[in-house]
């Protein structure tokens, strides 16, 4: 295995340019794109938009698959499902934990089938029962049955605030305490907001993942549709923490990039990782769930002799 060392004097790939077929025409899409992080406004001032403008704003680029992944709950679930049937987007559901455990941060779990869908909201409404407003419990005991059998695909998601996405052991101990909980199911993710570290960052995720023997896909870690909404964002960061805009700033998203980007993006940010974009695209479509198949068995409602549960 290389030594970062190494890996940093290897050449710098190109950018990518239009591929060409064999009768010579240009081909730039290799089949959209899949965005599997995504903050919708359900997550309490993290996320900007309703999730059918993050529909609205993938079908404008050609995203074929679309995920919500809020904080700790699956609130969005059914208007992305309706959003995204309409306008033929495959749709993904999972959930950024909130874990005690800091050393996990808050890991995204996506669901792989209804099955997982079902375990996925099972934890979350115990982990919810179990703690207070705003600050679910979860029990990694219970996290860990439930991943067992592959229901699940789970992201690193987003670091603790003090966390160094440039120390490849810091990284690579993250990702093997992940897959101490989850199991194999554990992915590297590759982010990219167009910040002077996060070329680093990725290389480093890299690097950890193939230490770990996980899999790496690139995410988006989105938190509004479109550049312009931003500092709607930016907004809602500052409220989370009871500041203005001028006091939060070094708390803030230096740069209006947690947006939905394009195939063609994308294969510019990955340019340095080949495969990953193929990669994230085809565990896209595998994690794509139809909720129309989704039939709620809920328990029935004891009513008085002559009544239905409607009448009474």
């Amino acid at each position: 295995m290389p030594t970062m060392d190494e890996h940093y004097r290897a050449p710098v790939v190109p950018l990518p340019s239009a591929r060409r077929t064999r009768a010579g025409e240009q081909e730039t899409d290799p089949g959209g794109w899949a965005e599997l992080h995504v903050h919708s406004a359900f997550s309490w001032l993290q996320g900007a938009v309703q999730p059918h403008e993050l529909v609205a704003e993938a079908a404008r680029l050609g995203i074929t698959v679309l995920a919500v992944t809020d904080r700790d709950g699956l609130y969005g679930a059914r208007r992305l499902a309706e959003a995204a049937k309409a306008a033929g987007i495959g749709t993904v559901y999972g959930a950024e934990l909130t874990l005690d455990d800091s050393e996990l941060g808050a890991p995204v779990v996506l669901a792989r089938d209804l099955e997982g869908y079902r375990r996925l909201s099972a934890q979350i409404s115990a982990a919810q029962l179990a703690g207070s407003k705003g600050a679910p419990r979860y029990d990694l005991a219970q996290l860990s049955a439930a991943a067992g059998d592959g229901h699940w695909a789970v992201l690193p998601g987003c670091p603790g605030p003090d966390f160094d996405r440039a120390d490849v052991g810091a990284v690579a101990h993250r990702l093997q305490r992940l897959v101490e909980v989850f199991g194999p199911c554990v992915y590297g993710e590759l982010v990219d907001h167009h910040l002077p570290e996060a070329s680093v960052a990725m290389d480093v995720m890299a690097v950890a993942a193939r230490r770990t023997g996980c899999p790496v896909i690139a995410t988006g870690a989105v938190h509004y549709a479109a550049p312009r909404q931003a500092r709607l964002a930016q907004a809602l960061a500052a409220l989370r923490r009871r500041e203005d805009l001028e006091h939060a700033a070094g708390h803030l998203m230096p740069a209006p990039t947690a947006h939905l980007r394009s195939c063609d993006e994308m294969q510019q940010v990955l340019a340095r990782h080949p495969g990953v974009l193929e990669a994230t695209v085809e565990v896209g479509h595998t994690l794509v769930i139809d909720l129309d198949e989704l039939r709620p068995e809920l328990p029935g409602f004891p009513t008085p002799r002559g009544y239905t549960e409607n009448t009474y």
